[in-house]
């Protein structure tokens, strides 16, 4: 296992040398278009977040003030279930954008 670390670390260290001396080469370095590809991702999971929070503050202002007390039964459940859902899925996405940026910390550090 610490042979398979060692040749693990080693390549991608390779790899970013490589990509660190060929940054502005007419073809960027695999290892520099999958960390642009990492960051894009990282980018979109954290706006997609974004989003799903605005959208629960919304659904939380909205109960707050009362608006759901008008609401009909049906109603009331599937805004409850939207409330959940968005917080279900801005909690993926979150977690999944932390991962994210863990990797490419990883990835880059030193």
């Amino acid at each position: 296992l610490c042979a398979f670390i060692f040749l693990w670390d080693d390549l991608f260290q390779h790899l970013a040398n490589y990509a660190s001396e060929n940054l502005e080469a007419m073809n960027p370095p695999l290892f520099l278009r999958f960390l642009n590809l990492l960051m894009n991702d990282a980018i979109f999971l954290l706006d997609e977040a974004i989003q799903y929070l605005s959208k629960i503050k919304i659904l939380q202002l909205e109960h707050d003030r009362g608006e759901w007390e008008s609401l009909a039964p049906d109603a009331r459940r599937e805004k409850e279930s939207s409330l959940q859902m968005f917080g279900q899925l801005g909690r993926f996405h979150n977690i999944m954008s932390n991962e994210t940026i863990g990797t490419l910390a990883f990835l880059t550090s030193g």
